[in-house]
């Protein structure tokens, strides 16, 4: 492809991902003064993409739109009041949509360089599914040596890493996952017990994996109902968080949005005061408008932790872009374990 040409994967019509995408030529970004763009060498996936692609993402742009939160390549433009990085740096980078496309412009606070030798699955893992797990890991809730923290879809691209994160912080993990064949992937990470999820006895079957006690921390990533059944078995002095809602691919339609929200169930001052519990919500792009400096933390902090080795980015799986379909369907099949990574 020319160097003065971009292309891109345009979401034109919600739906299943051989039809809602189409691969189009796009206008060629421009820099502002705090600016780069970088071309592309591949993009990543996360589950926010599955649930925009169907319609189901709030934040997401109107149609049609470029989808994407994170890009690895090299920056070929820098505005003019860019410090952080140079033409030709390599970089991993965290953007607010437009990933999907050859050339991604981004602020020079959402970028940071890497090794030239990191694999792509690396380099993608430390931007938005590193980022929340660094910030759920280090910010969110003050953690205790000792603590029992239960982390749901512990196999996945934020849990994995958030598994190992806590560990470090002396935390006691217990992984969740959706299958027996992810238990031996998990405790490989470090997990001290893992509990295949079921529903409605996902509590009990965690309170007996924590020798019938209750936990003290949970990172919920599927919402509704197992966050109610999570903090059900939060003890005193508990935290709980939540930085997705998965479930929410299951249940479709209008009557599904409230089905979803009655799972979660409804809460007042009073049911956190008493029992002394506390609640929190994670979302990475909120973040990232709201205090773009603290986005750049993280991700110095994650990308440092992976480079000294204290952090393992598990091995992903990597798509040719000719087969972006057949990664969507892979990561909405509940199969896929680590990043997903798409490639140009």
């Amino acid at each position: 492809m020319s160097a003065n040409r971009n292309e891109g994967f345009v979401l034109q019509k919600f739906g299943n991902a051989k039809e809602s995408f189409v691969l189009k030529e796009l206008e060629k970004p421009l820099c502002g003064d705090y600016d780069v763009v970088i071309a592309s060498e591949a993009f990543g996936l996360n589950f926010a993409d599955v649930m925009a692609r169907q319609g189901l993402y709030g934040d997401a742009p109107p149609l049609p739109c470029v989808l994407g939160y994170e890009c690895v390549g090299s920056i070929v433009q820098v505005g003019s009041k860019v410090t952080a990085v140079k033409m030709g740096d390599r970089v991993t980078a965290f953007s607010r949509f437009g990933s999907y496309a050859r050339m991604v412009k981004t602020t020079e606070q959402a970028v940071v360089k890497i090794p030239e030798q990191w694999d792509v699955v690396t380099a993608l893992a430390c931007a938005t599914q590193g980022c929340t797990a660094w910030f759920a890991a280090y910010e969110t809730f003050p953690i205790r040596k000792g603590d029992v923290a239960v982390v749901m879809a512990a196999a996945g691209g934020v849990g994995s890493l958030l598994v190992q994160l806590l560990k470090h912080r002396g935390a006691r993990v217990i992984g969740v996952v959706g299958a027996p064949s992810k238990i031996d992937y998990v405790k490989a990470l470090g997990a001290d017990d893992v509990v295949i999820r079921e529903a409605g006895k996902l509590g009990e079957l965690i309170v007996a994996a924590n020798k019938n006690k209750k936990i003290d921390i949970a990172f919920d990533n599927i919402g509704g109902k197992t966050f109610k059944e999570l903090f059900k078995i939060i003890a005193p002095g508990g935290r709980i968080a939540g930085y997705g809602a998965a479930d929410r691919l299951l249940l479709k339609g209008w009557w599904g949005k409230y089905k979803l929200g009655f799972g979660f169930g409804f809460y007042n001052p009073v049911q956190l005061l008493i029992p002394s519990k506390t609640m929190a919500g994670i979302n990475m792009l909120r973040i990232a408008d709201r205090q773009p400096s603290l986005l750049q933390e993280c991700l110095l902090q994650v990308t440092q932790a992976v480079d000294s080795g204290a952090v393992k980015v598990p091995d992903g799986k990597v798509f040719n872009y000719t087969q972006l379909s057949e990664a969507h369907e892979y990561l909405e099949s509940g199969r896929s374990v680590g990043k997903i990574a798409v490639t140009w």
